[in-house]
């Protein structure tokens, strides 16, 4: 049954989505950038008992915090640029809290560039893309700050509003990774990433809500299963006819126990991934 329940969540949150675009307007990527610094492989920073990396922070402005609902960091790719060979790098990512959400090892890594193929979206305000440098020199680089803004000029088109990440290099101790530093130094690294909006956060905060919509969603998978697996048949649970009906029923008090617990839902007038408009209006007519 994991299979079918996480075809189900697939679903529900498409259709949350659908739900959604009828009251509001919708974004799906709030921003692009691409951290690219000045690598300098001479001049390296010597090991140590750190992490050392660099941070992408949605949540930097406190005046705005109540914008950042449905904000997550996307991560494309990750590129490592190396003074030296190593046997083994361990690259890791962390929330702000000094949760381990994702970890990378690069076995024999070359001098020169190492490619991480990440192509993964992290629910987090913060990320804490870190190198365990506990025995492994890294190259150095830093990235001209802009002192207005904030932000790094590399990614200066999405630092035009609170909606958008910050960056900044930063480093911590192993048994830390949440207690970080801010610096300059970029230790090598390039990412390519975006901000993007994921209203999954919506059923997770609001699960009490969903609990009717989720049921009937279980049991229109149910149904399904029931008529398209070789497992299931008339003898183990129910007849095909049966089935069908059931299927066509709790589909229909799904969507309608969707569409009641989404109008009951108010979000923030201002918020990076929902424009309230008041302009826009759905209105159905029967034929």
């Amino acid at each position: 049954m994991e299979r079918c329940s996480s075809q189900g969540m697939a679903t529900a949150g498409k259709d949350l989505r659908r739900s959604l675009r009828k009251r509001y307007q919708l974004k799906s990527v709030s921003g692009n950038g691409y951290i690219n610094p000045d690598i300098d492989t001479v001049n390296t920073e010597a090991a140590s008992a750190h992490y050392k990396g660099v941070v992408i922070d949605i949540n930097s402005s406190i005046y705005n915090k109540q914008k950042h609902s449905f904000l997550s960091i996307g991560i494309s790719d990750i590129k490592l640029t190396l003074p030296q060979l190593a046997a083994e790098v361990k690259v890791k990512i962390f929330d702000e809290a000094g949760n381990k959400l994702d970890e990378f090892i690069i076995a024999n890594a070359i001098a020169g560039v190492n490619t991480i193929e990440v192509a993964q979206k992290y629910p987090a305000q913060r990320l804490f893309i870190a190198i365990d440098a506990s025995a492994l020199p890294l190259a150095t680089g830093s990235i001209a700050k802009d002192v207005i803004s904030g932000c790094y000029d590399c990614i200066c088109k999405v630092c035009g509003d609170n909606c958008q990440a910050s960056i900044y290099g930063a480093h911590s101790l192993i048994d830390t990774p949440a207690a970080i530093s801010k610096e300059d130094n970029f230790y090598g690294l390039q990412i390519c990433f975006s901000v993007c909006c994921d209203y999954n956060t919506l059923i997770c905060c609001n699960k009490q809500e969903f609990i009717d919509v989720w049921m009937f969603l279980l049991g229109c998978e149910l149904m399904l299963e029931r008529l398209y697996s070789p497992r299931l048949n008339r003898y183990t649970t129910i007849e095909s006819d049966a089935a069908n009906e059931l299927k066509d029923y709790y589909t229909a008090e799904y969507e309608k126990a969707l569409e009641e617990t989404i109008l009951g839902i108010s979000v923030a007038q201002e918020d990076c991934c929902i424009v309230c408009d008041p302009k826009i209006r759905y209105r159905e007519n029967l034929p």
